[in-house]
This record gives C-alpha cells, structure tokens and sequence, in this order.
C-alpha cells in the first residue's frame, strides 16, 4: 500500500509517502498453509488479522488469532504463521523502523481488539482503548486501532504539521474528504494524511451503518520530541 519516501508532497515514486516508517502493506496467506519459521532483522512488525482465522507459533506462544486480532513481532524472534480456514487469511502488516536507543521485546504480543473498548470517533483520544499504544512494545508508532466511525456521523476537519504520520485503511467503504477533494475511499484502499499544517482532512460516514477504518499513527520524537498526538491529531465528533 505505501512505502518509504524523502517528502510525501512531493512524490517521486507511486505509493511512496511514508517518512518514519518502511512500508504499510497487505498480505494475504492462502487456505490451510504456513509460513516458514522466520525472524526479522534490523525491523519490528505490527500485523492486523483483517479477514480469516489460523494461528501463530513463537517460542512458549501457540495463540489462535482471527479477524480483529493484532500483533507485534520484534525482531529476532521466530514465528510462524498458519491459516486454518478454507478462505485466505488476509492481514495488513506496517514495518517499524528501530529508533536510537529502542530494546525491542523478547516475545511476540497478541492482542484480541474485541477484549478492548469500542472506540469511535467520539472516544478515541484515550491510548488506554486503543489495540496497540507505546506501553505494548512499538517500536516507531504512537498507535494502531480499529476505529469504528458512527452512523451519519463525521469529524470535524483537521491539520497534522510535519512529520507526523497518520494512515487510514478502510475495512469498509467510506467517504473521506481531503482539501477541497472529496472521494470514497473504497474497503482496502488507504490515505496518509497530508501533514503540510494547512490541508485539513476528515471521514465522513453519510449512511446509516456503523463504517471502520484502521487508524495508524506516528508522532515523530524529534522537533520538541512530542510523544503523543494533541488535539491537533486526533479525531473530534461531528454528526450529519
């Protein structure tokens, strides 16, 4: 979906937006297979199970993981991924780089995001609701979480200043407007949004359905070393 660049504003090559991390990507791991055992070197993987259901094996970890369901890889630790359904098991998976001074853990984290709080866009500024936050191992995020957005309801349009990082993924189809530009942004499909200081962007859930995104976001440590988003960076309410 998105891979590193030198300036997201100024794009070079397709796809490449990202500043503070390597790649945002999907995966998908066909019916009733496994990965071969694996270790990461030099990176931190973030995984978020979007459809299917299987399992991963790491070390003492035998954890069944299904749709909802997050996890942290560190590097160095050996995993396995298995898909047990007859449907592919299909993930997104973002690339952490290691900041200066990081210690990654020593095990793998699972997490289930239905034994966590609801969060919408009326209450998601609490890092304690969210899948994954700095307290559970991330390496270069401020957090990732599942946001559901409210029938007929929207966020009141906002600015992100330089450097900071913050992606949505549609797992179900909404609107989203960025500037003046509006567009649906379709289930699968992903936006940074555009951290210029004066470009305000906002989701908007115009039906009567309950709409998710995947929120990922990344306050950079340098520039006054701001370690965790203000009011600036996070959603506030609307309704339609």
């Amino acid at each position: 979906l998105m891979q590193a660049a030198g300036d997201p504003l100024r794009l070079v090559k397709k796809a490449a937006v990202l500043t503070g991390l390597n790649t945002v990507s999907y995966a998908s791991l066909a019916s009733l297979t496994s990965t071969r055992p694996t270790r990461l070197t030099g990176v931190q993987h973030v995984l978020y199970i979007a459809s299917g259901y299987g399992k991963i094996v790491s070390g003492d970890i035998n954890a069944d993981i299904r749709q909802g369901f997050g996890i942290i890889v560190p590097p160095g630790v050996e995993f396995t991924l298995t898909n047990g359904g007859e449907k592919p098991m299909t993930m997104y998976i973002v690339e952490e780089k290691l900041p200066k001074g990081f210690t990654p853990g020593k095990r793998i984290t699972v997490k289930n995001d239905f034994d966590q709080p609801v969060n919408t866009n009326r209450n998601r500024s609490d890092a304690r609701g969210w899948l994954f936050s700095s307290r559970d191992g991330l390496a270069s995020l401020t957090g990732m979480d599942p946001i559901v957005f409210l029938p007929r309801s929207y966020v009141v349009p906002h600015v992100h200043l330089p450097g900071d990082e913050e992606i949505w993924i549609a797992l179900d189809e909404i609107n989203v407007q960025i500037g003046s530009e509006r567009r649906l942004l379709r289930e699968g499909s992903a936006y940074r949004s555009p951290a210029d200081g004066r470009t305000p962007h906002v989701n908007i859930n115009a039906t009567d359905a309950d709409k998710r995104l995947l929120w990922i976001m990344r306050v950079p440590e340098s520039s006054g070393e701001r370690q965790t988003p203000d009011g600036r960076g996070m959603d506030r309410d609307g309704t339609i």
